[in-house]
């Protein structure tokens, strides 16, 4: 199939034509957790382990920043292995995950399985809504580029929402400054971070925000990751070029976001990675909102 890119109202980029929500549905239901592009590892090293208990740590201070109370509720939409969802339960919040799959849940955090519904995310956020619930905070991990509507899916999180929730968006940041950069310059010899039909939305950090202003909710704060793609500009870690470099490119991020992470005072970690989103660094990015006029 042939596919361009458009860029919406917001500043996202997203493909053209997209698919119909009937096709949507059986590329994932025959394909895509049957086999997960990724999504899931088999296993985890011990090293790869700690790093995401020492995240995932960092992002649950990041999100409970100024909250009244030491616990509240916490949802998790597109929860994956539940790596965050434990870490809140384990401090005392009354957690709940969301997903298409059990398998990662299962595979990594099965104590977490009665917390977990499973089904179709939007038919789950509509019963949510129909119940009048509310929490105080909402987790929303690497699944807005993966939809047919960004928009709409903001705003019925957003119903979720009280005056003091937050909501935590995650998406890859794509066809960033660094990217271009490595492609026009034929460091790298494609555009590895197009993936359709997987993900059918591009976003940077300033249309994240935008898309997040037309759904009703206000930007606070945003955050990035380590940036590996910093590796691919050297000829010896290009990892695009040469995939046996990727491995040690990988376990070498994961040494230095834990390093960073550990060794240094909450506010300059939180303020390290929120400038370094600013300027268009980190393979992901996470923009942490409120509700510009919560119901």
């Amino acid at each position: 199939m042939k596919f361009n890119f458009v860029n919406e109202s917001s500043g996202y980029v997203r493909v053209d034509p997209l698919p119909s929500a009937t096709e949507l549905a059986e590329y994932y239901a025959s394909d895509y957790y049957q086999n997960p592009h990724g999504t899931y590892s088999s296993t985890y090293t011990s090293q790869e382990l700690q790093h995401k208990r020492i995240r995932n740590e960092f992002l649950f201070r990041v999100f409970t920043t100024g909250m009244v109370g030491g616990s509240g509720s916490f949802l998790d939409v597109g929860c994956g292995e539940g790596f965050l969802l434990s870490t809140f339960e384990e401090r005392g919040w009354d957690s709940l995950g969301l997903d298409f799959s059990a398998f990662g849940v299962g595979k990594f955090n099965p104590h977490l399985t009665e917390s977990l519904i499973v089904g179709d995310i939007y038919d789950s956020l509509d019963s949510l809504i129909s119940q009048n619930k509310k929490f105080d905070c909402i987790n929303l991990g690497n699944v807005l580029e993966h939809v047919l509507n960004p928009i709409s899916l903001l705003a019925n999180l957003k119903k979720l929402m009280h005056s003091k929730s937050v909501l935590a968006i995650t998406v890859p940041n794509d066809f960033s400054r660094l990217q271009i950069y490595l492609h026009e310059s034929r460091t790298i010899d494609e555009q590895y971070w197009i993936a359709v039909p997987d993900h059918l939305n591009y976003f940077s950090y300033k249309s994240l925000c935008e898309t997040a202003a037309q759904a009703g909710l206000e930007s606070v704060d945003v955050l990035a990751d380590f940036p590996i793609e910093w590796f691919l500009a050297n000829e010896n870690s290009n990892y695009s070029i040469n995939p046996r470099t990727g491995k040690a490119a990988h376990l070498a991020r994961v040494t230095l976001d834990s390093l960073i992470t550990l060794e240094n005072e909450f506010d300059d970690v939180k303020n390290f990675w929120s400038a370094m989103a600013k300027v268009g660094q980190g393979r992901v990015i996470t923009l942490l909102c409120k509700s510009s006029d919560p119901l």
